[in-house]
């Protein structure tokens, strides 16, 4: 199964947040261990290396950790037609749009992420990192 991460369930994971980190961890670890296959968009590595950095993480440990995820996450394709897609796309949000036609580009079942909302337009089912992983216990 191909699943988008999107940015702010990466950060959760990058930036260790409490209230959100274990559920970002267990994703990380299906992805890790190759139950899952991860994708995340270029900008979204950006933006959490931005955020990381905010939340006091050296740029040292936030490469370092990123590296980490390369090994068994996958880019997700931004290119000229994802851009022109999202932007001339009615969704209210262009960055959730961006991420939703990155996930659309590379054939990505589900995408992840803690504002469900913001996706209401998907025709790709949109779950929480908790909504996900209690799916992939029932299968």
């Amino acid at each position: 199964m191909n699943v988008l991460v999107d940015t702010n369930v990466l950060i959760d994971y990058v930036c260790n947040r409490s209230e959100f980190c274990d559920a970002a961890e267990s994703l990380f670890a299906l992805g890790m261990t190759g139950q899952v296959n991860l994708f995340i968009t270029d900008i979204s590595i950006v933006n959490a290396l931005y955020v990381g950095r905010k939340y006091g993480f050296s740029s040292e440990q936030l490469s370092s950790l990123l590296h980490q995820i390369l090994s068994f996450a996958h880019i997700s394709i931004i290119n000229d037609e994802v851009i022109h897609n999202a932007l001339t796309s009615d969704w209210k949000d262009k960055e959730d749009a961006v991420q939703y036609y990155s996930a659309i580009a590379s054939l990505v079942d589900v995408i992840i992420t803690r504002n469900v909302k913001d996706f209401s337009q998907s025709i790709i089912t949109i779950l929480t990192p908790g909504e996900f992983l209690t799916n992939q216990k029932a299968d």
